[in-house]
């Protein structure tokens, strides 16, 4: 589910409070974090390569200003071929211009996987460092492996790996939007330890209101979507924490 597709959401509903740096400082970090080149440098520990049966794939990284006009135009139609019909159910509606606006924006970062030896394009996420109500945050927009390969550890070792960069890069977290009718992404988000949001319009257990204009029509407001996250800076806040308790 986009995120550029959002309503406002806090408006009237869960309320982002202001934690921790100044909005300042966490624009600073966030500036920083959009500088950094070698992104899968940040993944010391965690391995960029996948074997499903005797096939080995690697993950790569590229953005939007680096990858190739074919490597882009892949993006758009693996998307499509995952996320059309999801999108058109929930009330969204479905347009390559708008889609492609958002894959290749100036900001867009890519982790990649490909077969090692065929170089073949197998899945990929789209993410960027950005704010998010007040947060610095590691944004998920999507997260796309081709069909063949789905359920195979490809997109657990992406989110892992994107978890890492986002800790790595001192983000505070990692977000993600779904669709509520996207019933596997959902349960795979919640196996990786993503919660609802607190800046999360709707939660699990809101029904799911029918259009105003058209009751039979399927809703196309905040109740068709989660927002979805993981911190990545509780743990190293409570070291910190912890080390000033022993100092005192």
């Amino acid at each position: 589910m986009s995120r550029s597709m959002q309503g406002p959401r806090n408006k009237g509903g869960r309320v982002q409070r202001n934690k921790g740096l100044p909005v300042a400082a966490k624009k600073m970090l966030v500036e920083k974090a959009n500088k950094i080149t070698d992104i899968l440098g940040l993944c010391k520990g965690l391995a960029v390569v996948h074997n499903i049966g005797d096939v080995q794939y690697i993950v790569e990284h590229s953005t939007s200003l680096t990858a190739d006009p074919d490597t882009k135009n892949w993006l758009l139609e693996l998307t499509r071929e995952n996320m059309k019909d999801l999108y058109i159910s929930s009330g969204w509606g479905w347009e390559d211009s708008e889609k492609s606006d958002e894959l290749w924006h100036k900001a867009a970062q890519y982790l990649i996987v490909r077969e090692k030896n065929s170089r073949e394009l197998v899945g990929f996420t789209h993410f960027r460092f950005d704010m998010d109500y007040g947060c610095h945050v590691l944004y998920c927009y999507e997260l796309q492996v081709t069909s063949s390969l789905q359920s195979g550890g490809l997109g657990a070792l992406l989110m892992k790996l994107l978890h890492r960069i986002a800790f790595a890069a001192n983000m505070s977290k990692v977000v993600l939007t779904v669709g509520r009718n996207n019933k596997r992404a959902l349960k795979f988000y919640f196996e990786l330890g993503y919660r609802v949001d607190e800046t999360s319009l709707c939660s699990l257990t809101d029904p799911q209101v029918p259009s105003e204009e058209d009751a039979g029509e399927p809703p196309v407001k905040s109740d068709t979507y989660l927002i979805l996250s993981l911190a990545c800076r509780e743990n190293k806040e409570n070291e910190g924490k912890d080390k000033r308790k022993q100092n005192r």
